[in-house]
């Protein structure tokens, strides 16, 4: 489950990861804030990057397929395909293999 309600010291809480992202100054560059609040003990942690990003259609496509499709269709060969996904979306996240979480935990 992605997101899960817990209990903090008999108060609920929902920790938050607020992901924004705009155009760059060029093409395939981007500004991405992230904004980590709602965390016990930690004062709401943030940053911005520049980054240059680029895909192909055919690579949007193949991510796209990965959180909407596979889960429906989990047959063959849909879990070749998804580890054939995981290893492109860590590859493309290079020092963070777990930003490519997969679908299914």
């Amino acid at each position: 489950m992605l997101f899960q309600r817990v209990c903090h010291r008999g108060v609920d809480f929902v920790p938050v990861l607020k992901i924004n992202q705009y155009a760059g100054g060029a093409p395939h560059r981007y500004r991405i804030d992230i904004t980590a609040e709602n965390i016990p003990g930690l004062a709401p942690q943030s940053f911005s990057r520049e980054i240059t990003f680029d895909l192909t259609p055919q690579d949007g496509e193949r991510i796209r397929w990965y959180p909407e499709d596979y889960p429906q269709f989990e047959e063959d060969p849909a879990p070749q395909t998804a580890k054939g996904v995981e290893a492109f979306m860590a590859g493309r996240s290079p020092g963070h293999p777990r930003l490519a979480l997969s679908m299914r935990e």
